[in-house]
């Protein structure tokens, strides 16, 4: 029996909402909600709309397979067609007269080609075709960079002369005279290997240079600083490349030895163009030739070297410049050798520190933050500033009421005791400043390993110096502690002779106490951004009086470590040592011979 057809208004649709069809109800297909989901309150969602295609065959013309490489949006508008037949037109013309001019130079190409070579030869032609090439020499020495949108030069088939061959014509370009392809070669790739010296001298920098500069402190600002100016600045990259070529020969092995020469001529171009820098970028960049000077001398030759330095610009910066990171940076590089310098030679410091910081080491222009924990940076610089107060004190320094540093004997005849209550008063609140540093240091500045006497042997049986074994958290803070240590040491050695007593547990009036701490911090740690200046000048002037030949061969040896690290020549200083050593076993077997 025939089906009968459904009645048009009982026909089931297949669009009406996912609700309505699941209930099997009528839907009106209001959107976006259907009445009958609006009066019941359900949710009411419509499918999405499929339409099936029947698949193509592969054959079916050439749009079956193709691939477009970019879309075209089409505009209809009287004015875009305008437009386009202007451009056709255009077009039109420029193939025209492109094709004009070929056809005036195949005869003369023609007549130079039979004249070179024989019918039977074959003759390479090169397409129309213009192709874009990217100058290997252009990237390399052009002052302004390729941008992603610039297009480069383009590069066309060269046409032969009467004095070429077709193998010479397919090197050459059509530029002009220029080198053969051979020298074109030779000069890229030495732009090339010129090019790849600096990066790898940038890179020694960063990664050698710049943490050794900043006492390992992530946020010291000359390394980085200087490194951030490099990339705009070729003075100041120049000065960047002389010392990170210096350094790397005094280091590393001969196979950089033409960082020799490079040191020179980088050297040598940062000399002639800083002259031309702002103050601050000038000074910056004669710090960094500064101290590839001092890389070339001993310690005890380095204020010969710093004096005309520091003496010749006055002192290189104005208080305000402290303001600036990069001006605290520089302050702090100077001050830091100014005070090596100080220690070994026991002199004043050259800079009128006074000037520039306060006594806990903060910026005198630059407003105290509030009463907060420190941090490792501040704690070090106050232990620096308080180093430079102990030093200006004993050697006489400006405003130091030392006798030494009256100007004439008679100038306190009249009054002798004053010279020495002045100097007792400044030197025991110099005093208590120091220890209460030590107290209230954070806990980021402390040790957090301390053993000392017998059981720092227990612990590593090879050694028998009796060193005490003394690890911190952070270079910066392992410096700080050996500034505190030599400080007090100095201090004890120009204790006033009224001072009886001091308060406080014995071992901060101990000068083996302070001299075996700074021996023993330098033989626990061994990163190379603990190799400050200050510590390295502070262990030559404590290794002096280490008699015993176990503990004089672990400082010979932190001494050769020094040398291959930082490249600090300091053959001289273990020299002067090695002899004072002797000259000391010498007097102990002579006296005991007397008894």
């Amino acid at each position: 029996m025939p089906r009968k057809p459904t009645p048009p208004g009982k026909q089931r649709v297949r669009t009406g909402c996912l609700t309505c069809r699941k209930r099997r109800r009528k839907c009106d297909e209001q959107k976006p909600r259907c009445a009958n989901c609006e009066v019941k309150g359900f949710p009411c969602k419509y499918g999405t709309d499929l339409a099936f295609v029947p698949p193509r065959s592969t054959d079916a013309g050439l749009g079956a397979g193709q691939v477009y490489g970019s879309i075209t949006f089409v505009d209809d508008s009287p004015t875009a067609h305008a437009a386009a037949k202007e451009k056709s037109q255009q077009h039109d013309s420029d193939q025209s007269r492109r094709q004009s001019i070929i056809s005036a130079a195949e005869p003369a190409s023609r007549n130079g080609e039979s004249a070179r070579n024989p019918p039977s030869a074959a003759v390479y032609q090169h397409t129309s075709e213009t192709r874009t090439m990217l100058n290997l020499h252009d990237m390399l020495t052009s002052d302004v960079p390729l941008e992603p949108h610039q297009s480069a030069a383009p590069y066309r088939p060269p046409t032969t002369t009467a004095s070429q061959s077709p193998h010479d014509s397919r090197g050459s370009f059509s530029h002009g005279p220029q080198l053969p392809l051979r020298g074109q070669l030779a000069h890229s790739v030495t732009a090339l290997l010129a090019t790849n010296q600096e990066t790898d001298l940038l890179r020694h920098f960063r990664y050698k240079i710049c943490p050794w500069l900043d006492v390992g402190d992530p946020e010291g600002a000359l390394g980085v600083q200087a490194l951030l100016l490099s990339r705009t600045n070729r003075p100041i990259q120049a000065a960047v490349l002389a010392l990170s070529a210096s350094q790397r020969v005094l280091t590393a092995d001969p196979t950089h030895m033409e960082d020799h020469d490079s040191a020179v001529r980088f050297g040598s171009e940062a000399e002639e163009t800083l002259a031309f820098e702002a103050d601050l970028v000038r000074s910056a960049g004669r710090a960094l030739l500064l101290f590839q000077d001092l890389l070339q001398y001993g310690l005890q030759q380095w204020r010969d070297v710093l004096t005309p330095h520091i003496e010749s610009l006055g002192f290189l910066l104005h208080p305000v410049a402290m303001q600036d990171e990069l001006g605290e940076a520089i302050f702090w590089l100077h001050f830091r050798l100014d005070l090596a310098t100080s220690i070994l030679t026991a002199k004043r410091p050259l800079i009128q520190f006074r000037s520039y910081i306060n006594r806990d080491g903060s910026p005198i222009q630059t407003p105290r933050p509030p009463l907060q924990s420190p941090s490792v940076n501040q704690v070090y610089k106050h232990a620096l500033s308080l180093l430079g107060h102990c030093l200006s004190l004993i050697y006489g320094g400006p405003d130091a009421s030392h006798p030494q540093s009256a100007s004439s004997p008679s100038e306190f005849a009249a009054f002798s005791s004053l010279p020495q209550s002045r100097f007792l008063s400044q030197w025991t609140f110099l005093w208590s400043d120091c220890q209460r540093w030590y107290n209230e240091r954070p806990v980021d500045a402390q040790q957090i390993v301390d053993v000392r006497g017998g059981e720092a042997d227990k612990i590593d049986p090879n050694r028998d110096s009796a060193l005490p074994i003394l690890i911190y958290t952070t270079p910066m803070a392992l410096v700080a502690n050996v500034v505190y240590h030599i400080t007090s040491l100095l201090l004890l050695g120009y204790k006033p002779r009224l001072l009886k007593s001091l308060p406080g547990p014995r071992c901060f009036t101990s000068h083996i106490w302070h001299a075996q701490s700074i021996a023993g911090i330098a033989a626990s740690n061994e990163s190379c951004e603990q190799w400050d200046p200050v510590l390295i000048a502070s262990l030559l002037l404590v290794a002096r009086d280490m008699t015993h030949q176990s503990q004089q061969s672990v400082l010979m040896g932190i001494f050769r470590q020094i040398t291959a690290t930082t490249g600090i020549n300091l053959d001289r200083e273990t020299e002067t040592l090695q002899s004072g050593w002797k000259i000391a076993r010498f007097d102990e077997d002579t006296d005991d011979m007397d008894t």
